[in-house]
């Protein structure tokens, strides 16, 4: 099940000058450097689709006979799904079983001149198919490996199989997410996969980064709960610092902690306003209310928490 590679969008550094240029050629940042891709659905192809648009060769490994099973998700034009078009272009792909040994075999034999390798099965799974790190690293010492998972190679989690979803519900994403009197709520997008995409990929860089002073490559593990936990900024610091008293708490469509932070009501749909203590002034003189500069309600930040519901009522009407 081939797949034709694509261009990828070129990341530029400052390359030596061609004769007669006016500009240095454009050099990918991760040109020579080729990966071989276990991964599937979104947050392995994510990471290493962005390295494919990096510059690198991405050989994508389909487990047989249907590949990554978001081949088969809607939207598709051409029999081709557009979710799985736009984490895997730029990558070449091919098909295996891979309970068949000669599969395993044909892969090892990749290993000597792969620079990284992505998976994002559970925990586990490479090994038990003979693919794991120590495996693959006695092959090639250099090589750097990047797992994926819900809760990580190790940890009392670690067995546990994880979506996004499960993520955002683990990590307390969705407990401050929605309104303050309704149900946790989903974020609108797969923030749990990608992030740790995002992490993978910047790990990889900072791996291949040491092993051109050490040598030698490693084993990089992610977790989607843990890049999700690291988002929390007050959730995590203020109950700390608190004793508890301060308890994180799903607070609508306003930050609980800045006035005016949110979306408020506007004729024709939502506006997103945020301003701090000096910018205020300047929303009040376009709303047309300079004097309320000088309103107690909304004098200090702590105020205008105390009186959210007057000021959004002042703003959206």
């Amino acid at each position: 099940m081939p797949e034709q590679q694509t261009d990828a969008a070129e990341a530029n550094t400052t390359g030596p000058a061609t004769a007669g240029s006016a500009r240095p050629e454009p050099t990918p940042y991760l040109q020579g450097i080729r990966v071989l891709d276990f991964t599937q659905y979104l947050a392995g192809p994510s990471c290493t689709r962005l390295m494919a648009e990096m510059g690198a060769d991405v050989i994508k490994v389909e487990i047989s006979p249907h590949g990554d099973p978001v081949r088969v998700n809607s939207p598709r034009r051409d029999h081709r799904s557009g979710y799985f078009v736009q984490q895997n272009r730029g990558k070449r792909s091919v098909c295996v079983d891979l309970k068949r040994p000669e599969a395993i075999d044909a892969l090892l034999a990749l290993i000597p001149n792969v620079d990284v390798v992505v998976e994002n099965f559970s925990a586990g799974v490479m090994a038990r198919r003979g693919l794991g790190y120590d495996v693959l690293s006695a092959i090639n010492p250099r090589l750097v490996m990047a797992s994926i998972s819900g809760f990580g190679q190790t940890g009392p989690l670690a067995h546990k199989t994880s979506f996004d979803l499960i993520a955002q519900a683990m990590s307390g994403m969705m407990h401050v997410t929605g309104e303050a009197d309704g149900p946790p709520l989903l974020v609108g997008a797969g923030i749990g996969d990608c992030t740790a995409g995002f992490h993978a990929f910047a790990a990889i860089g900072y791996a291949l980064f040491r092993r051109t002073t050490t040598g030698v490559g490693t084993h990089i593990d992610v977790s989607m709960v843990d890049s999700l936990f690291h988002m929390h900024e007050m959730n995590v610091h203020a109950p700390s610092m608190t004793n508890g008293e301060w308890r994180p708490h799903r607070n609508g469509s306003h930050l609980p902690s800045v006035v005016p932070a949110g979306a408020f009501k506007a004729p024709q749909g939502y506006i997103a306003i945020l301003c701090t203590h000096l910018q205020l002034p300047a929303l009040w003189r376009a709303l047309g209310r300079p004097e309320l500069m000088e309103d107690p309600r909304f004098r200090t930040n702590n105020a205008r928490l105390e009186n959210l519901d007057e000021f959004v009522a002042i703003v959206e009407d």
